[in-house]
């Protein structure tokens, strides 16, 4: 795992988990523990199943979806300058 900030934001380029380890907690732990308590962004390919209701069930913020991407920020970036 690598973590490097851009402005002061992390940017999560990557996150999966093998579809036999899926709906226990393994995503949401991985993510939890790659971010911490800094903000952070990322995007997503909706059309990839299970995308999109995995970041929004897990809290984060859907911020526009649109030419086949949708955009994400974490709790701790909302209302972040």
């Amino acid at each position: 795992m690598a973590v490097t900030e851009l402005s002061g934001r992390m940017e999560v380029l990557e996150l999966a988990v093998d579809p036999i380890a899926r709906r226990g907690g393994l995503g949401r732990r991985m993510l939890d523990a790659l971010v911490e308590d800094r903000p952070a962004w990322l995007i997503t390919v909706p059309t990839i199943p299970g995308t999109t209701g995995f970041y929004d069930a897990v809290g984060w913020q859907r911020c526009g979806t649109g030419h086949g991407i949708a955009l994400y920020r974490n709790a701790r970036l909302t209302g972040a300058g």
